[in-house]
Protein backbone atom coordinates (compact mmCIF):
# COMPACT_ATOMS: atom_id res chain seq x y z
CA UNK A 1 0.00 0.00 0.00
CA UNK A 2 2.87 1.92 0.93
CA UNK A 3 4.33 2.04 -2.54
CA UNK A 4 1.05 2.91 -4.21
CA UNK A 5 1.91 6.02 -6.52
CA UNK A 6 -0.49 8.88 -8.02
CA UNK A 7 -0.63 6.88 -11.68
CA UNK A 8 -4.11 6.50 -13.17
CA UNK A 9 -3.91 2.95 -12.80
CA UNK A 10 -3.05 3.06 -9.20
CA UNK A 11 -5.68 5.61 -8.51
CA UNK A 12 -8.19 4.11 -10.21
CA UNK A 13 -7.84 0.80 -7.69
CA UNK A 14 -6.87 2.54 -4.33
CA UNK A 15 -10.16 4.93 -5.24
CA UNK A 16 -12.34 1.50 -5.86
CA UNK A 17 -11.10 -0.17 -2.18
CA UNK A 18 -11.93 3.05 -0.25
CA UNK A 19 -15.61 3.38 -1.40
CA UNK A 20 -16.01 0.34 -1.01
CA UNK A 21 -14.67 -0.23 2.83
CA UNK A 22 -16.93 2.63 3.17
CA UNK A 23 -20.27 1.25 1.14
CA UNK A 24 -20.07 -1.91 3.20
CA UNK A 25 -18.24 -0.61 6.43
CA UNK A 26 -15.41 -3.31 6.53
CA UNK A 27 -12.88 -3.12 8.74
CA UNK A 28 -9.97 -4.49 8.92
CA UNK A 29 -8.32 -6.20 12.44
CA UNK A 30 -9.32 -3.08 14.03
CA UNK A 31 -10.96 0.76 13.22
CA UNK A 32 -6.94 1.62 13.71
CA UNK A 33 -5.50 -0.13 11.30
CA UNK A 34 -8.06 0.68 8.94
CA UNK A 35 -6.90 4.21 9.88
CA UNK A 36 -3.93 3.61 9.19
CA UNK A 37 -4.79 2.23 5.88
CA UNK A 38 -6.66 5.94 5.06
CA UNK A 39 -3.63 7.49 6.20
CA UNK A 40 -0.91 5.80 4.31
CA UNK A 41 -2.94 5.54 0.71
CA UNK A 42 -3.40 9.92 1.20
CA UNK A 43 0.66 10.27 1.66
CA UNK A 44 1.25 7.81 -1.29
CA UNK A 45 -1.36 9.70 -3.70
CA UNK A 46 -0.63 12.95 -2.92
CA UNK A 47 -3.72 13.41 -1.08
CA UNK A 48 -5.66 12.06 -4.36
CA UNK A 49 -9.22 14.23 -3.76
CA UNK A 50 -10.76 10.88 -3.76
CA UNK A 51 -8.81 9.64 -1.22
CA UNK A 52 -9.52 12.28 1.09
CA UNK A 53 -12.98 12.00 0.17
CA UNK A 54 -13.59 8.63 1.10
CA UNK A 55 -11.13 9.37 4.56
CA UNK A 56 -13.72 12.36 5.46
CA UNK A 57 -16.58 9.61 4.94
CA UNK A 58 -14.91 6.99 6.93
CA UNK A 59 -14.50 9.76 9.59
CA UNK A 60 -18.10 11.00 9.58
CA UNK A 61 -19.59 6.95 9.28
CA UNK A 62 -17.86 7.41 12.90
CA UNK A 63 -18.87 10.83 14.00
CA UNK A 64 -15.46 12.34 14.08
CA UNK A 65 -16.94 15.58 12.74
CA UNK A 66 -14.45 18.24 13.45
CA UNK A 67 -11.96 15.41 11.44
CA UNK A 68 -14.67 14.68 8.43
CA UNK A 69 -14.84 18.66 7.75
CA UNK A 70 -11.39 18.70 7.59
CA UNK A 71 -10.64 16.27 5.11
CA UNK A 72 -13.48 17.17 3.37
CA UNK A 73 -11.93 20.15 2.94
CA UNK A 74 -8.61 18.94 1.68
CA UNK A 75 -10.72 17.29 -1.36
CA UNK A 76 -12.69 20.30 -2.35
CA UNK A 77 -9.46 22.19 -2.28
CA UNK A 78 -8.60 19.71 -4.69
CA UNK A 79 -11.18 19.63 -6.66
CA UNK A 80 -13.30 22.93 -6.20
CA UNK A 81 -15.88 21.87 -8.46
CA UNK A 82 -17.03 19.23 -7.03
CA UNK A 83 -20.98 19.06 -6.16
CA UNK A 84 -19.92 15.78 -4.70
CA UNK A 85 -17.64 17.25 -2.23
CA UNK A 86 -20.41 20.18 -1.34
CA UNK A 87 -22.65 17.61 -0.42
CA UNK A 88 -21.08 15.57 1.82
CA UNK A 89 -19.53 18.55 3.86
CA UNK A 90 -23.22 19.62 3.83
CA UNK A 91 -24.09 15.58 5.38
CA UNK A 92 -21.71 16.18 7.85
CA UNK A 93 -22.69 19.40 9.26
CA UNK A 94 -26.68 17.99 9.39
CA UNK A 95 -25.04 14.57 11.13
CA UNK A 96 -23.21 16.81 13.57
CA UNK A 97 -25.87 18.82 13.92
CA UNK A 98 -28.47 16.02 14.76
CA UNK A 99 -26.15 14.77 17.41
CA UNK A 100 -26.12 18.19 18.98
CA UNK A 101 -29.67 18.54 18.86
CA UNK A 102 -30.24 15.12 20.78
CA UNK A 103 -28.00 16.24 23.48
CA UNK A 104 -29.63 19.54 23.93
CA UNK A 105 -27.77 21.89 22.26
CA UNK A 106 -30.34 23.72 20.12
CA UNK A 107 -28.32 26.62 19.29
CA UNK A 108 -25.56 25.17 18.39
CA UNK A 109 -27.26 22.63 16.23
CA UNK A 110 -29.16 24.92 14.40
CA UNK A 111 -26.29 26.68 13.51
CA UNK A 112 -25.34 23.36 11.89
CA UNK A 113 -27.91 22.65 10.06
CA UNK A 114 -28.24 26.36 8.40
CA UNK A 115 -24.04 25.62 7.35
CA UNK A 116 -25.81 22.48 5.73
CA UNK A 117 -28.35 24.23 4.24
CA UNK A 118 -25.08 25.99 2.73
CA UNK A 119 -23.54 23.59 0.78
CA UNK A 120 -26.76 21.20 0.16
CA UNK A 121 -26.93 24.48 -1.95
CA UNK A 122 -23.96 25.03 -3.21
CA UNK A 123 -23.77 21.17 -4.86
CA UNK A 124 -27.04 21.61 -6.67
CA UNK A 125 -25.29 24.71 -8.43
CA UNK A 126 -24.53 23.79 -12.36
CA UNK A 127 -26.08 23.03 -15.73
CA UNK A 128 -27.04 19.06 -14.24
CA UNK A 129 -27.57 18.43 -10.53
CA UNK A 130 -27.83 15.48 -9.05
CA UNK A 131 -31.06 14.96 -6.87
CA UNK A 132 -28.37 14.16 -3.72
CA UNK A 133 -28.91 18.16 -3.04
CA UNK A 134 -32.14 17.86 -2.89
CA UNK A 135 -33.24 14.40 -1.28
CA UNK A 136 -30.41 15.12 1.71
CA UNK A 137 -31.90 18.60 2.39
CA UNK A 138 -35.52 17.13 2.66
CA UNK A 139 -34.80 14.20 4.20
CA UNK A 140 -32.83 16.96 7.24
CA UNK A 141 -36.04 19.04 7.14
CA UNK A 142 -38.09 15.37 7.80
CA UNK A 143 -36.00 14.75 10.88
CA UNK A 144 -36.04 18.70 12.03
CA UNK A 145 -40.61 18.48 11.51
CA UNK A 146 -40.59 15.07 13.17
CA UNK A 147 -38.68 16.24 16.38
CA UNK A 148 -40.62 19.87 16.73
CA UNK A 149 -43.16 20.60 19.00
CA UNK A 150 -43.83 23.97 17.40
CA UNK A 151 -46.61 24.38 14.77
CA UNK A 152 -44.93 27.84 13.59
CA UNK A 153 -41.60 26.36 13.36
CA UNK A 154 -43.03 23.52 11.02
CA UNK A 155 -44.81 25.55 8.90
CA UNK A 156 -41.32 27.53 8.67
CA UNK A 157 -39.71 23.85 7.67
CA UNK A 158 -42.74 22.84 5.49
CA UNK A 159 -42.43 25.52 3.18
CA UNK A 160 -38.49 25.21 3.20
CA UNK A 161 -39.07 21.27 2.05
CA UNK A 162 -41.96 22.39 -0.64
CA UNK A 163 -39.77 24.90 -2.12
CA UNK A 164 -36.77 22.24 -2.24
CA UNK A 165 -39.24 19.62 -3.51
CA UNK A 166 -40.44 21.54 -6.64
CA UNK A 167 -36.99 23.12 -7.19
CA UNK A 168 -36.12 19.55 -7.68
CA UNK A 169 -38.32 18.52 -10.10
CA UNK A 170 -37.72 20.84 -12.36
CA UNK A 171 -34.23 20.70 -12.19
CA UNK A 172 -32.84 17.14 -12.28
CA UNK A 173 -33.45 15.31 -15.27
CA UNK A 174 -36.40 12.36 -15.09
CA UNK A 175 -33.99 9.63 -16.39
CA UNK A 176 -31.87 10.90 -12.96
CA UNK A 177 -34.57 10.34 -10.54
CA UNK A 178 -33.72 7.96 -7.53
CA UNK A 179 -34.58 8.86 -4.31
CA UNK A 180 -36.79 11.94 -5.20
CA UNK A 181 -39.57 10.07 -5.30
CA UNK A 182 -39.50 8.43 -2.72
CA UNK A 183 -42.91 8.10 -0.78
CA UNK A 184 -42.02 9.86 2.24
CA UNK A 185 -40.76 13.26 0.49
CA UNK A 186 -44.89 13.36 -0.70
CA UNK A 187 -45.36 15.29 2.73
CA UNK A 188 -43.88 18.13 0.42
CA UNK A 189 -46.56 18.09 -1.84
CA UNK A 190 -48.49 20.94 -1.31
CA UNK A 191 -52.10 20.06 -1.57
CA UNK A 192 -55.00 22.14 -0.39
CA UNK A 193 -55.11 20.44 3.16
CA UNK A 194 -51.18 21.53 3.33
CA UNK A 195 -52.17 24.68 2.03
CA UNK A 196 -54.62 25.58 4.70
CA UNK A 197 -52.17 24.23 7.13
CA UNK A 198 -49.55 26.44 6.00
CA UNK A 199 -51.64 29.40 5.38
CA UNK A 200 -52.84 29.53 9.06
CA UNK A 201 -49.80 28.38 10.92
CA UNK A 202 -47.68 31.03 8.85
CA UNK A 203 -50.36 33.60 9.81
CA UNK A 204 -49.76 32.81 13.55
CA UNK A 205 -46.29 32.79 13.33
CA UNK A 206 -46.51 36.49 11.56
CA UNK A 207 -48.20 37.43 14.81
CA UNK A 208 -46.08 36.55 16.93
CA UNK A 209 -43.14 38.32 14.46
CA UNK A 210 -41.64 35.07 14.19
CA UNK A 211 -41.68 33.34 10.47
CA UNK A 212 -38.86 31.96 8.02
CA UNK A 213 -38.01 34.07 4.30
CA UNK A 214 -39.53 30.49 2.93
CA UNK A 215 -42.64 30.70 4.87
CA UNK A 216 -43.01 34.83 4.30
CA UNK A 217 -42.48 33.77 -0.06
CA UNK A 218 -45.14 30.81 0.41
CA UNK A 219 -47.90 32.90 1.92
CA UNK A 220 -46.86 35.94 -0.17
CA UNK A 221 -47.48 33.74 -3.09
CA UNK A 222 -50.64 32.05 -1.82
CA UNK A 223 -52.16 35.75 -1.45
CA UNK A 224 -51.31 36.49 -5.16
CA UNK A 225 -52.51 33.74 -6.34
CA UNK A 226 -55.52 34.91 -5.02
CA UNK A 227 -55.67 38.44 -6.73
CA UNK A 228 -55.14 39.75 -2.79
CA UNK A 229 -52.15 42.04 -3.91
CA UNK A 230 -52.24 44.20 -1.04
CA UNK A 231 -52.20 41.03 1.51
CA UNK A 232 -49.39 39.63 -0.71
CA UNK A 233 -47.42 42.96 -0.46
CA UNK A 234 -48.39 43.71 3.54
CA UNK A 235 -46.74 40.03 3.86
CA UNK A 236 -43.44 40.78 1.78
CA UNK A 237 -42.87 44.00 4.38
CA UNK A 238 -43.76 41.85 7.39
CA UNK A 239 -41.34 39.28 6.22
CA UNK A 240 -38.47 42.12 5.35
CA UNK A 241 -39.34 43.49 8.89
CA UNK A 242 -39.06 40.56 10.53
CA UNK A 243 -35.72 38.65 9.01
CA UNK A 244 -34.23 42.61 8.94
CA UNK A 245 -34.45 42.20 12.65
CA UNK A 246 -33.51 39.15 13.11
Amino acid sequence: VAKTTDNERDLEIVRRLLKQINYFELNLSSEDKTDILFKTLIKSTNADWVVCHQYSNFLLNRGNYDAAINWIERAIKKNPKSATLKHTKGNIYYRQGMDLKLCGSEYEAEKKFDDARKFFALSRVGADPSEHGYVTHLDMLLKLIDSSGDECHKADLYSEGIHIYKEGFRSVSKDRFNLLTEKKFTRFRSDRGMIEYLVDKIETGLSRNKASVYAISFLADHYYSKDDYERSLEILELGRKINREG
